[in-house]
């Protein structure tokens, strides 16, 4: 019956070594991070996790040399272990060439997740447009300088126009539109812009 004991003793004590082993926690697996030009709301970046750890939480970084870095923007990460996919907005990134990097922060401590990413942006420059008092007239001004202004209709015909051009703004008499939807064409800066306006009859109203 001796011979017995000890069996029996390792077959009762094994589901208890079980039980009491810790699970293993989840590595942060990242697969994939892109930055990308978004025109007048800034650079968009995006990336994917197929694993995270609890309590994730993710900085992008942003500069202007490869050398020097700022956080643009951050997000709170889901802690799953199935594929997420992230989209941020860095809406005041610098102008031509900059470099983007993911970084996951944990305990404090900034790890970097991604390599660098390289990105070219060129906003595009805003133009204003205010309605004047006289009926059909409204003024453009620009954050630049502009060089060129035309008037368009739905059909992309363009409209005759009189223009009093001064040093930083341009006047606009169209009293004899025909209400409607039109588009305001300009360079500024040497870049294209397009604005829509609608003409009511007594006011302009710029989009």
């Amino acid at each position: 019956m001796n011979a017995y004991f000890p069996l029996v003793l390792m077959l009762a004590t094994a589901p208890a070594f079980a039980q009491n082993a810790e699970p293993l926690e989840a590595e942060l697996e990242l697969v994939s991070f892109v930055a990308e030009s978004a025109g007048p709301d800034g650079v968009r970046l995006h990336w994917t996790t197929v694993s995270e750890r609890p309590n994730e939480f993710f900085l992008v970084q942003r500069s202007q040399n490869g050398l020097t870095w700022e956080t643009a923007t951050g997000t709170a990460g889901t802690g799953r272990t199935e594929t997420t996919t992230y989209t941020v907005m860095d809406a005041h990134p610098f102008t031509d060439i900059s470099y983007y990097r993911l970084l996951s922060l944990e305990g404090g401590v900034p790890t970097e997740l991604s390599d660098v990413f390289a990105v070219a942006h060129q906003p595009v420059p805003q133009l204003n447009i205010y309605s004047q008092a006289e009926p059909g007239r409204f003024l453009v001004t620009a954050d630049g300088t502009i060089t060129e202004l035309k008037l368009l209709n739905d059909r992309g015909q363009f409209i005759p126009l009189q223009l009093d051009v001064q040093s930083d703004e341009i006047r606009v008499n169209a009293e004899l539109l025909t209400p409607g939807h039109y588009y305001v064409q300009a360079l500024v800066n040497g870049n294209p812009v397009l604005r829509p306006v609608t003409f009511t009859g007594t006011s302009v109203i710029g989009g």
